[in-house]
């Protein structure tokens, strides 16, 4: 016995069917440093996210939306999971025959280039080789090989093996790596003078993706009272204010109110006035498991909500689970989207943009599903919680931005203004340091949502709000959210009709009446129920061009007592326009008199 319902078939966007999705209300989901795991928490002040779920990136995204917003909301906590460091395959090009493999984990991001500056035999004296790490913008200075086999970059983690056979003057050998999930990166010491102070960070459990700088305000010896410091999590854009060490040989580093993960240690020696430690560390990450889990727990509640907001960076994998789930539910009777974030790239990241992209679309280009939409590209962004000024994916900003917008107006609406004056994609002195579409159109062409300039216009904007949709249906989010809604209003209003008694027309009944379907009174109310519901809501309020419902007269028996009534919806969606021109020229004016005068003058 199956409990009883009614369903919907989406159709795909075609020349009879518009597409269309949902209204504003957001639930945020991914790492927290304390709160119940897997349990939607509504909210409506800041302070309840902040007190429940502490710090972490998904705290700091819930937070920026409502800071923008004042919109409620719904936050789901996800465990931490430890993403393994990754390194890519090796790509090889000259004539020599030697085959590189890469061992060891990387400590970076490094996008390595490998080129060997004097020819010769692997195991023999003779071949020479230099390295960079930033994609071939800088290199080391040429080293001899000797008759080593492994080439051990310093400080990075990998150790590189050379196979037997040959190397080719200019060979290359390219890589690159992507360090593990919540950890801390390489520090950099820089001493304004002779200091001899080793620090350290030993705790290596960082809440998000921190930007540390740690400044020496006043000098001394570690152990003796008189050293002071200050330190910054955003990369120097804000700094703590000026704390003393005393006789502490460490310093817990803190987010806001909240432990940031983070603890320095300080070995025998002195520091000096203008001394510095620098490091970056990775936000923790979940895994697609564990938000599944927590998803099925937030649909079995009754809390109010549209969309979802994947906080975290996402393979295609992981965007594949969640499409799938959301798909699931679709097939039932809850109608939503979520919008996620591809790897992070940035100026200062030792990867180039052109590589970076050029890695990206191959992972996305066969990934397709209506539901779902990623953000490419980062900006800088301050954070209402804590003032900092940290680097955040594109999807942030726009998540506020569609909790902000009707349902029918697009991210890229320029009419809808320029993001807020925080959202930046260049440095204070103008510089752009993050990916602009504007310049490199190729991943919004891939359907990411992206962060733009317009030419002699101040601030940053949005491109467009794409959806991860196959070519033949739905790319755009509004598309979507408006289908959304017409589904959700479709399904309320056919619920009227369950378990309602409705008239058959009889045996006897003449053409163009059939035998056995529903009687034409109880159409009519059915049909002007649910038109009504959907003009209500889709085209009284400016979401779609016009909407028409058609009921399908002849009942289907699904079992014995059981019937199905079924229905077609069309919506006429709006377009929305990418492109203008315009024709603009000189001309004498006597001429055009002449020649534009009425026919017959």
């Amino acid at each position: 016995m199956s409990v009883p319902g009614s369903s919907i078939v989406e159709v795909p966007a075609g020349p009879s069917l518009a597409p269309s999705s949902s209204a504003r209300a957001c639930v945020t989901f991914g790492c927290s440093s304390k709160g119940l795991l897997n349990t939607p928490t509504p909210f409506s002040a800041l302070a309840t996210v902040t007190g429940t779920f502490g710090a972490g990136p998904a705290v700091k995204s819930a937070g920026y939306t409502f800071a923008k917003t004042g919109a409620d909301g719904v936050f789901i906590r996800l465990a931490a999971t430890h993403l393994a460091a990754f390194k890519s395959a090796v790509t090889a090009t000259g004539t020599g025959t030697s085959v590189a493999t890469i061992s060891g984990v990387p400590l970076d991001r490094y996008d390595v280039v490998l080129v060997f500056t004097v020819a010769g035999t692997v195991g023999t004296t003779g071949i020479s080789w230099k390295i960079s790490f930033n994609g071939g913008l800088t290199f080391t200075t040429p080293a001899a090989l000797g008759t080593a086999t492994t080439i051990i970059p310093a400080g990075t983690g990998l150790t590189i093996t050379l196979g037997t056979g040959t190397i080719a003057l200019n060979d290359t050998r390219s890589f690159y790596t992507l360090p593990a999930s919540q950890t801390t990166l390489p520090l950099t010491i820089t001493r304004s003078a002779a200091s001899t102070c080793v620090v350290t960070e030993t705790t290596g459990l960082p809440e998000d993706a921190y930007e540390v700088i740690f400044e020496v305000l006043t000098g001394g010896t570690i152990g003796v009272a008189g050293i002071t410091y200050r330190y910054s999590l955003d990369g120097g854009f804000t700094f703590s204010t000026e704390r003393a060490l005393g006789t502490a040989t460490t310093v817990d580093l803190a987010d806001g109110a909240e432990p940031a993960g983070l603890t320095l240690a300080f070995a025998a020696g002195t520091l000096d006035v203008g001394d510095q430690v620098t490091f970056g560390t990775t936000a923790p990450e979940w895994q697609a498991s564990d938000a599944v889990t927590a998803l099925a727990v937030l649909r079995s509640s009754n809390l109010p909500w549209s969309f979802l907001h994947a906080v975290g960076t996402v393979s295609t994998a992981t965007a594949g689970s969640l499409g799938s789930v959301l798909s699931g539910w679709a097939a039932k009777d809850k109608f939503a989207w979520s919008l996620c974030s591809a790897r992070e790239w940035g100026a200062s990241s030792k990867e180039s943009e052109v590589n970076w992209i050029a890695r990206l679309l191959p992972q996305w280009a066969s990934f397709a599903d209506t539901r779902i939409a990623v953000g490419a590209g980062y900006a800088r962004i301050t954070c209402p919680i804590t003032g900092r000024r940290n680097r955040r994916s594109s999807a942030w900003p726009a998540v506020a931005r569609f909790v902000a917008i009707p349902a029918q107006v697009d991210l890229g609406e320029k009419a809808t203004g320029v993001l807020s004056s925080d959202v930046e994609i260049h440095d204070d002195g103008g510089l752009l340091v993050e990916h602009d579409a504007n310049n490199n159109s190729a991943l919004h062409d891939a359907r990411f949502i992206t962060l733009r300039q317009w030419p002699d216009e101040p601030g940053t904007w949005f491109t467009s709000g794409n959806l991860m949709g196959p070519d033949s249906d739905i790319q755009l989010v509004q598309y979507r959210r408006v289908l959304n809604i017409a589904e959700e209003v479709y399904q309320k209003a056919m619920r009227e009709t369950i378990k309602r008694g409705l008239a058959r027309e009889p045996a006897t009944a003449k053409a163009p009446k059939v035998p056995g379907n529903i009687r034409e009174p109880d159409c009519q109310r059915i049909t002007q129920s649910v038109t009504n519901a959907l003009k209500s809501q889709l085209v009284s309020t400016g979401m779609v061009g016009g909407v028409t419902f058609t009921l399908n007269k002849t009942p289907i028996a699904t079992g014995p007592g059981k019937w199905r009534v079924t229905g077609t919806v069309k919506v006429n969606g709006l377009i929305y326009i990418d492109s203008t021109l315009g024709e603009i020229g000189f001309v004498d004016p006597a001429l055009d008199a002449i020649f534009n005068q009425p026919a017959g003058a």
